[in-house]
């Protein structure tokens, strides 16, 4: 089992646009976010891992000053929020946590307001097969 905590504000991967042939995500701060998970993950881990996995991961997300409810049922959006952690944890380029984002067989995930206890952030547990 590999885990890990991620500190910041959780950013979500937002849609992509193509201009002028160029690929632009509508969230600029995204690409830093995946960078600190990426490097967070393989501080962890000794090696790539290349088996299937499940992902545990809960969001801490700012809270605004009135909060309409109890829970963070606001955006970002919990899709979004896991897509980017995925991304991250199998990137395009460079060294990566994971040979491939398609070893993760299931995710467990959840939003939570952060606290005096936990900080914005996401907390991340890796489990391979024989784990579960």
């Amino acid at each position: 089992m590999i885990r890990f905590r991620v500190y910041g504000a959780p950013e979500a991967q937002g849609s992509m646009k193509v201009i002028n042939g160029r690929v632009i995500h509508d969230n600029p701060r995204t690409r830093r976010w995946r960078d600190c998970i990426t490097a967070k993950a393989l501080t962890a881990l000794r090696a790539p891992i290349d088996e299937p996995v499940w992902v545990d991961a809960i969001f801490w997300l700012e809270r605004p000053l009135h909060p309409r409810w109890g829970v963070p049922a606001t955006a970002k959006d919990l899709d979004k929020l896991t897509r980017a952690l995925g991304d991250a944890l199998s990137p395009r380029h460079g060294r990566r946590p994971l040979e491939n984002d398609a070893r993760i067989c299931g995710w467990r995930v959840e939003k939570r307001w952060a606290d005096r206890d936990n900080d914005p952030g996401v907390l991340v547990t890796i489990r391979k097969e024989h784990e579960q």
